[in-house]
C-alpha cells in the first residue's frame, strides 16, 4: 500500500537514513500507519476533516518524528528512537484525541527496528502482517 504513495521514495530515503543511524548508536525507531473509518464516507467536507485530522495527529508527535498522508487516506511515518512501547502510547492518545472529535473507528499498526527487520523491506512487511490494534 505504501509503495504506491507519491511519498513513498522521500519516506524510504528517511527509513534508509534511521536505519544506518540506529545501526551506528545501537537504538530502536518505528514506523506505523494510521487507518480511520473518517474517509469511508464521501462528505462535501472530507478536505476539511483530513487536515483537522492530520492536525490532530501532527500534533501529538514530536519534532524528529515524520508524517505523511497516503492518496487512500490513511497516514504512515516515521518515529525515531521510538521503541513498540512508545508507539502504543502515540496510538492511545491519539485514538482518544480523534474520538473526542469524531465518532470514528481508529486502527494502527507499526514495525519497530530491530525487532520487527533489519531492512526497510522487512519491516514493511512485518507492518502489513502485524495486528491492527482497534480503537473504538
Amino acid at each position: 500500500m505504501i509503495k504506491r504513495d507519491p511519498e513513498y521514495a522521500t519516506f524510504s530515503k528517511l527509513v534508509e537514513v534511521e536505519l544506518l543511524r540506529s545501526r551506528r548508536y545501537m537504538r530502536q525507531f518505528s514506523i506505523f500507519t494510521i487507518e480511520t473509518s473518517l474517509f469511508e464516507t464521501q462528505s462535501e467536507n472530507r478536505l476539511i476533516d483530513m487536515e483537522k485530522m492530520f492536525g490532530i495527529v501532527k500534533n501529538n508527535l514530536r519534532m524528529i518524528d515524520y508524517l505523511f498522508l497516503n492518496s487512500n487516506d490513511f497516514f504512515y511515518g516515521l518515529l525515531p528512537e521510538t521503541p513498540s512501547d512508545g508507539v502504543f502510547i502515540l496510538s492511545d492518545r491519539l485514538a482518544n484525541k480523534l474520538k473526542g472529535l469524531y465518532q470514528i473507528k481508529v486502527s494502527m499498526r507499526w514495525a519497530t527496528y530491530p525487532k520487527d527487520g533489519q531492512k526497510i523491506e522487512t519491516l514493511l512487511t512485518s507492518l502489513q502482517k502485524s495486528g491492527q490494534v482497534y480503537f473504538k
